[in-house]
């Protein structure tokens, strides 16, 4: 190897501005180490043909200069912080009025619908100080703008009406809300053609004699189970009161109010229960007369897993609060269906 200082030798990295000493210890030249490790190798003979030598002492350390705090270190990149997480929990709950469409003896066709609904919101954030507000908007299967009226207590509204049929507000749940919070409510009239059950009246004259049979069903794509059925079936005037008898499920014949009512608790989705009565006419009736022979029936049901509108909420980041959203919703209804 060249000795120190020869112009053949290959230049060495100077490394010194890379060193990295956090304890403060200090650090020596990279070329005055290598020079005495290299020495250090070398047999050298004294003057009596030895091969031993006194060890050469290593090169003085140097201490290094202090780090200004104003600066950064070198080759760092800062980087901005991740904008916090927010899980939102939507709850829609609708309170349904229904008619099957007149002439509709199967109620498995189009239904006018009214729709009073409310929006539940919940929200959980990663910040431990404060929750982000977010964007919720609602959009329609028809493409019409909903009416929402949103909870001055957490929505504010836009600042001029929507020119599209998606609605947006801005929602702020305060942090002490740890549960679900009414954030607006919305009203809506469809028609809807597949309701999430469907029902099949049948009645049936033979001379004096007629019997009615309703048959409910629910739908095999629903999410959930219906629950808390209550069916009413209203008995018409030319019936004679003394002679109606129910003769399928536990139904209880009113005869004040002329209606026989059964309960059920729960309907299993793709299931199906009937219900059934017989009575007299008070006169035989002609076969053409025997179609005005009507029953009308009045149901009710509810459920915690399905929804009965095509409204639509989606809650979205905010312009000016970056976050990072995940949303779930859950749906319920109550509805009121007639089939005159």
């Amino acid at each position: 190897m060249a000795p120190n200082g020869d112009a053949s030798s290959p230049s060495k990295p100077d490394t010194s501005s890379e060193i990295f000493d956090p304890f403060g210890l200090g650090y020596t030249s990279f070329h005055a180490m290598e020079n005495y490790l290299e020495d250090t190798k070398k047999p050298a003979a004294d003057d009596e043909g030895s091969s031993t030598r006194s060890p050469k002492p290593p090169p003085p350390l140097t201490r290094l200069a202090a780090v200004k705090k104003d600066s950064p270190p070198r080759n760092t990149r800062i980087s901005s912080p991740l904008p916090p997480r927010i899980v939102v929990k939507l709850g829609i709950h609708e309170e349904v009025s229904s008619m099957a469409k007149s002439g509709l003896e199967h109620d498995d066709g189009t239904s006018d619908v009214s729709v009073e609904g409310t929006v539940y919101a919940q929200v959980q954030s990663s910040d431990a100080t404060k929750n982000i507000p977010f964007r919720l908007s609602a959009t329609t299967s028809d493409g019409h703008t909903l009416p929402f009226q949103g909870n001055r207590d957490y929505v504010s509204s836009p600042a001029s009406p929507p020119a599209t049929p998606s609605a947006s507000h801005l929602v702020q749940i305060n942090k002490s809300e740890v549960t679900s919070v009414d954030v607006g409510k919305y009203s809506v009239t469809e028609e809807i053609q597949y309701m999430p059950l469907l029902i099949e009246r049948k009645v049936s004259v033979s001379g004096s004699v007629c019997r009615v049979a309703v048959q409910v069903r629910s739908k095999l794509t629903n999410a959930g189970d219906l629950e808390d059925f209550t069916i009413a079936v209203a008995v018409p005037e030319r019936v004679n009161a003394n002679t109606v008898r129910v003769i399928h499920g536990d139904g209880v014949w009113d005869p004040l109010k002329r209606t026989i009512k059964w309960k059920v608790t729960r309907l299993p989705k793709g299931q199906s229960f009937m219900i059934a009565a017989q009575a007299e006419l008070w006169a035989p009736v002609s076969a053409a007369e025997k179609k005005t022979v009507r029953f009308p029936v009045l149901l009710r049901c509810s459920s915690s897993s399905d929804q009965v509108s095509s409204v639509k909420f989606y809650a979205s980041e905010s312009e000016g609060h970056p976050a990072a959203i995940s949303v779930s919703t859950y749906h319920s209804f109550r509805l009121l269906h007639r089939l005159t």
